[in-house]
Formats: C-alpha cells, sequence, structure tokens
C-alpha cells in the first residue's frame, strides 16, 4: 500500500503468498536510481588466431563458465587468474601421475604386433586380469579390447599380441572388473541397425587363455558393477539388460504387420507392455506388445528401431534397459537373478555404481537416481528431477 507519498518499487513474495517483501530505491538529486541493469554477454567476439584455440573462439551461443589456460599441472593445478576457486571442464582423465588428473587425449594405438591389424585403432576398454601361474602364484595380465578383438600387452616385444575374437560380430568391450579369479567386460553393439544396445558380455577365469563370450539367455547387460548380498557374499550386478526368451516367431511375416504368431503359447514368456527385441545382432528390430492371445501377439511396429522382415524361427528377447539382475557366476555354466525393475522401460539405466560403505546398489538413469538396497527396496532418491 502507498504511504505518505512513497511506493515501493520491487515485491518479492514466498511462493505460497504469505510472506511479502518491499524494497524502496533511492534516487541521487537528478531523480536517477543508483544501479543500472545490463545483460550479461555470453562470450567475447570470435577472435580467429593464428596460434592455438582459446576459449574466446569457441561458439558464440556458448556460455564462457570458466576456462584455465596452463594445463601443465592439472586440472585446477594452476587456477585462472580471474577466479582460482573454480575447476575446469575436462572430456577424458589421465592419471598416469599419481594424484594429479589431467585432460587426456583420445587414444589412438599402433603398437601391434605385425600381421594383426585391428578392425579400428580406437580401444574402447582394458583389462588387468589375474593370471594364474604353475607355481599357484597369482600375476597379472593386460589387456585390451579394440572393436571385437581382445590384445594382449606383451612384454618381450612391448607391442599389442591378437589373442582372441570372442564374437564374431560389430561389437566392442567396456574396462573389464574383476568377480573373483574372474574378470567380467560388458560389451556394446556398434551396429546401425539397434543402436546403443548391449551386446552378450565377455569373461575370462585366471586359469584361461582366451576369453569367453556369454551365451546364457541372461547375457547382456549394458553396464555391470561388483557388490554384495544381503549375506556379505560377492556377486556382480548387470543393467540395462537384454533377456533372451524360449520363444521363437513362427512365420515368416514383412515390415508392416502387426500380429505375430509364436511357436508356442506366450504365457509366462512375453505380456502386453514389454518390448520384444526380434533376431540376431545385424538383423534386430524392436517392437511394443499391445496385446496377448495364446501364442498370438499384437504388436507396435517402429518402435524406437526401424521396421522390417524377419524368417520363421526369429528369436525373441525381452528388451528391458529398466532392469537388473544379479549373478554369482558369470560363465556360461551360471545363471542370473529373476529381473528387479528399476522405474519405468521409457527411462533407461545409464550407469551402476556398488557403495560398499552402505551395501547399496546406485542406479543412474535418464530420470533420476535410484538406489537397491541389500533388502530389495527399491528407492528414488532424485524425486524432483523428472
Amino acid at each position: 500500500m502507498p504511504r505518505a507519498g512513497i511506493t515501493h518499487d520491487i515485491t518479492i513474495r514466498s511462493y505460497d503468498r504469505t510472506t511479502h517483501r518491499g524494497f524502496m530505491l533511492t534516487r541521487d538529486r537528478s531523480g536517477s536510481r543508483a544501479f543500472r541493469r545490463r545483460d550479461a554477454q555470453t562470450i567475447r567476439p570470435r577472435i580467429l588466431s593464428m596460434g592455438e584455440l582459446t576459449h574466446a573462439e569457441l561458439p558464440p551461443e556458448l556460455e564462457l563458465t570458466w576456462f584455465q589456460e596452463d594445463w601443465s599441472l592439472g586440472i585446477g593445478g594452476i587456477n585462472d587468474r580471474l577466479d582460482p576457486k573454480k575447476l575446469a571442464i575436462a572430456h577424458k582423465m589421465d592419471t598416469t601421475v599419481p594424484g594429479v588428473l589431467r585432460p587426456a587425449r583420445e587414444a589412438n594405438l599402433t603398437e601391434v604386433q605385425s600381421g594383426e591389424t585391428p578392425d579400428n585403432y580406437r580401444p574402447s576398454g582394458f583389462a588387468v586380469v589375474p593370471m594364474t601361474t604353475a607355481a599357484s602364484t597369482i600375476n597379472f595380465d593386460l589387456w585390451l579390447f579394440l572393436g571385437s578383438h581382445a590384445y594382449k600387452w606383451s612384454t618381450s616385444s612391448d607391442d599389442w599380441s591378437r589373442e582372441s575374437e570372442p564374437l564374431d560380430a560389430d561389437v566392442y568391450y567396456k574396462n573389464a572388473l574383476i568377480f573373483g579369479t574372474y574378470a567380467v567386460a560388458p560389451g556394446g553393439y556398434a551396429g546401425s541397425d539397434l543402436t546403443d544396445c548391449a551386446a552378450p558380455y565377455i569373461y575370462k577365469n585366471a586359469s584361461d587363455t582366451n576369453w569367453t563370450s556369454s551365451t546364457i539367455t541372461a547375457g547382456r547387460f549394458r553396464y555391470m558393477a561388483v557388490g554384495r548380498n544381503s549375506s556379505g557374499d560377492e556377486i556382480l550386478w548387470g543393467g540395462n539388460h537384454i533377456f533372451k526368451t524360449a520363444r521363437t516367431v513362427n512365420e515368416t511375416f514383412d515390415d508392416s504387420d502387426t500380429t505375430l504368431t509364436l511357436d508356442a503359447a506366450a504365457s509366462g514368456h512375453i505380456a502386453v507392455n514389454d518390448i520384444i527385441l526380434l533376431g540376431v545382432l545385424g538383423a534386430q528390430e524392436t517392437m511394443l506388445v499391445t496385446a496377448v492371445s495364446s501364442s498370438d501377439l499384437t504388436v507396435v511396429r517402429g518402435y524406437g528401431s526401424a521396421a522390417r522382415a524377419h524368417s520363421s524361427g526369429a528369436i525373441i528377447s525381452l528388451y528391458q534397459p529398466h532392469v537388473i539382475k544379479s549373478s554369482a557366476d558369470a560363465s556360461n555354466t551360471g545363471s542370473w537373478s529373476t529381473a528387479v525393475t528399476i522405474g519405468t522401460d521409457d527411462s533407461p539405466i545409464t550407469g551402476l555404481v556398488f557403495d560398499r560403505d552402505t551395501d547399496t546398489l546406485l542406479i543412474t538413469k535418464t530420470d533420476g537416481l535410484y538406489s537397491y538396497a541389500s533388502d530389495g527396496q527399491v528407492r528414488n532418491l532424485a524425486t524432483l528431477f523428472r
């Protein structure tokens, strides 16, 4: 309310409108306010220099948050002269110097054994694998994954020697986890028929010479983590899953058919609202199941991938990007637990981390952060993230 000819120039209210704060703005003798309003400049104008690219030459639509000019002591090692409290942004990290983080260049491998040229020269993962020697002592081998091939470091010739190709397909492998005497590396698919999906993982025991590709029904996970169960025993977790069912297609159909006939009843294997995946690597398609009647499925075609023709006998898998499973034996003679759903399938899992301080599995998804405790409870830790 105006009082004595003075009005509030600024009023701040709380969200429920129960609290009001008014502020009077003074003026000088000329009647001007003692403050100015000016929009922040996103970035300095582009300056094309003859030397190294600087922050000033970044695209003008990017905001200038902070930059670091000297990287000799790592990120934050020599702070910017104008803002010494902030951390620079980096994409890949080099940790070869203990206690120091430095930006790393893109890995580009050339030192491979003569005559063993890989399909590509960009490593996707590494593994430090325990190795049982004849004297029953434990040593370690260093492995490198290049596309679908596995390379072993040769200490005698100082180069990478190609030892095995676990699966002849367009796949790659991430960094391996040590699980007991095993090393296990999750696989990813690099083909175009279904992008960013899991491929069969690979494993290697300490006494094995080569890597083995998973052939069991629960053999495809994009992410893995080592944790412990409610009994305190070490287990292996897998997330963002593709599960091979015991059902196949019993007919040949084209890219427009919406009714599929299976080789047997779908009950207990496939349900309404499941996302199914047909075909093997290189000929995959995902579909949404809208109705189930005995051995017939009604589906939505082109659901996340291009529709295509399929032949009789095509394998049907469940596409479960929101599912985690655990195993005490990751070999092909082992088994995986029943599925645990984390949130909904329209928000895929993007990472797994096991917190050993609380015996809790942390699951990152596109809609937030979830936890799975040893008592089986699933919690959404970021309910406002959506």
